[in-house]
């Protein structure tokens, strides 16, 4: 019962929260952008579209959002949640997990170096660095990537690659850590020196729409999707995340998110009850 738990309700919702694929159940009143048709577009540097990214990123000190999430597991078999999400930047993201009864099941507290979860059903607390989420995953994970796909951001290369080049795919550039020798991306041979490639799709917004990692050596692909984004400012925030993990056992997670607000500060409220036991 404790397994399967935690691997059929309260991860993949966590993950979800995460990363994505394809869902439209929660509305919004707010007005969303879409991705745009195909455009000419101009020769760009790598850096030069680098800082533009930067510059146009979702910038917060504290969030607090609510998402529907969608989770596709290996057996094509789906569950739904309704997760509540609170975070500081660099530092928190703080998870609950209520399914369609509207009861919380499960809450998760995420530190830059560990996880902390309560299963609400079964009474236990379990405590797991991020090897944990790397075996689920099936990638290398690091908090500052959490974050980062969650809000539409940029994260560094997992393996230490950085920007090196920029593709076409229009109506994209394609920022990558592979060494660039076609003008486009999908013409590229794979090179044995580089088992491991980070791909950006940016769009003329300078928003990344598409993230992808692909590890040859692993035989696993990560793929992260903004098909659409609510403004707020000057920047965007995702209104929908969309994952592939293709792997050994793939799946899809997919969320929208129906709010969120940048007042602060926050609490982050996780403590553990007494008779909860510890795993």
């Amino acid at each position: 019962m404790r397994k399967n738990f935690l691997n059929s309700y309260f991860l993949p919702a966590f993950l979800a929260v995460l990363l994505p694929f394809l869902l439209s159940s929660c509305k919004t009143g707010q007005k969303t952008v879409a991705t745009p048709a195909a455009v000419n577009l101009p020769v760009e540097e790598s850096d030069t579209l680098f800082g533009k990214v930067l510059q146009h990123e979702f910038k917060f000190d504290w969030l607090t959002a609510k998402a529907s999430v969608e989770y596709t597991d290996s057996k094509n078999e789906q569950t739904s949640f309704t997760v509540n999400m609170r975070m500081a930047n660099d530092s928190l993201i703080w998870l609950s997990v209520t399914p369609l009864l509207g009861i919380e099941v499960a809450r998760a507290l995420i530190t830059r170096d560990s996880i902390h979860l309560l299963d609400r059903l079964h009474s236990i607390y379990i405590v797991r660095d991020y090897r944990y989420l790397e075996d689920l995953l099936k990638t290398q994970v690091r908090f500052d990537m959490l974050q980062a796909i969650l809000t539409g951001n940029y994260f560094s290369g997992i393996d230490g690659g950085k920007i090196i080049s920029v593709y076409e795919e229009s109506p994209y550039y394609i920022l990558s850590t592979l060494p660039k020798l076609n003008a486009v991306r999908a013409t590229e041979a794979k090179d044995p020196s580089h088992p491991l490639v980070q791909d950006y799709w940016i769009d003329t917004s300078s928003r990344i729409v598409k993230t992808r990692i692909e590890d040859d050596n692993l035989k696993r692909t990560l793929t992260v999707e903004y098909p659409e984004f609510t403004p707020h400012g000057n920047t965007f925030f995702p209104k929908i995340i969309q994952m592939i993990i293709e792997a050994s056992k793939p799946s899809r997670i997919a969320i929208e998110y129906s709010k969120f607000n940048l007042d602060g500060p926050l609490t982050f409220p996780f403590s553990v009850p007494e008779k909860y036991s510890r795993d």
